[in-house]
């Protein structure tokens, strides 16, 4: 009996060391195949804000939570019955203007004709006080009519012009008037899907004010974390590939958007290999719109999953990596 027990005990050291190597190679972070970089993230969505241009009331905000709506849709209106007011006055305003404007152009025309006949007549008593006809008087007579026919002129293209500024002044402030009326509609500035809708109907916002904030589906990337020893290889451009958990088996398509310039301690929310330590570099995966625009329904902003980059551009794509969606 003395003699069984350390065989016993041996078999059971073998089996535990054996059962403990399967479990640390269930529960070990995978590594990247040879040419690539792993790393772990969570994927994110451009998100647009629909604001308030001014201030006043609410009068209609048409989409819910979750509703697509396209790029320059009307999604939220004011109230505009003061702007409409402005409106209409700044229309007789820019009507008046006009007719001023005409008025004092005929009165130019009417002046040039003056002028015109005085210098004809000036001309006409000059030669004939040559000819001792008409008396250098008369002659002194027609030459300050004509002078004065000149002055009168003068008087009516600054008139004109006068008329010209206001007619300008009017149609910019009835510019004005009707571009805060179309600024009371308030319009989404890219196709996107509601995320959360801020305020409802009748109440009162402010200059800046957020109604809506929108998701665009089709501007996806996830965020992950680099160390410092991996990322002088990487380059702006570079492919990846994604495993979202809630998509498996499907493969997302991802280039490398931006690297950051400076490095930064691993957040507590990534979960990585290296030691929390070491700094790293934050990189960002914009994935494919094409990719996104056919499997919109499936990726949200929040989902997990894992990373792989490729550094080296001739390191083949492992099996498990491919691009199993039929691109």
């Amino acid at each position: 009996m003395t003699k069984r027990l350390p065989a016993f005990l041996l078999v059971l050291v073998i089996l535990g060391a054996a059962g403990g190597y399967w479990v640390w190679r269930a529960t070990r972070e995978p590594g990247p195949p040879e040419g690539f970089v792993y790393a772990n993230g969570r994927v994110e969505l451009q998100r647009f804000v629909v604001s308030a241009k001014m201030a006043g009331r609410l009068l209609t905000v048409t989409p819910r939570e979750g509703d697509l709506v396209e790029a320059g849709a009307v999604v939220a209106t004011q109230e505009t019955e003061q702007l409409d007011a402005r409106s209409q006055a700044a229309i007789a305003n820019a009507a008046a203007a006009r007719e001023a404007e005409a008025r004092a152009a005929a009165e130019v025309r009417a002046r040039r004709a003056a002028v015109a006949l005085a210098q004809v007549e000036t001309r006409r008593a000059d030669q004939l006080v040559g000819d001792e006809a008409v008396s250098p008087a008369d002659a002194d007579r027609r030459r300050t009519q004509r002078d004065a026919a000149l002055a009168a002129l003068a008087g009516a293209q600054a008139a004109q012009a006068q008329a010209a500024a206001m007619v300008q002044a009017a149609e910019a402030q009835l510019s004005e008037v009707r571009s805060a009326i179309g600024d009371a509609r308030l319009r989404a500035p890219a196709a996107g899907r509601v995320e959360y809708r801020l305020l409802e109907p009748g109440e009162m916002v402010g200059t800046g004010s957020r109604v809506l904030t929108l998701l665009d589906p089709l501007d996806a990337y996830m965020t992950v974390f680099i160390p410092t020893r991996e990322v002088a290889e990487l380059r702006i451009g570079a492919e990846a590939r994604l495993k979202l958990d809630a998509a498996r088996p499907l493969v997302a398509p991802a280039r490398v958007a931006f690297i950051a310039a400076d490095a930064q301690f691993t957040p507590r929310t990534v979960e990585t290999a290296s030691e929390r330590d070491k700094l790293m570099y934050r990189v960002k995966l914009a994935i494919d719109r094409d990719w996104l625009a056919s499997h919109r329904d499936g990726v949200h902003g929040g989902l997990t999953g894992e990373a792989y980059v490729r550094r080296d551009a001739k390191a083949p794509w492992p099996v498990d990596l491919g691009l199993n969606d039929g691109r």
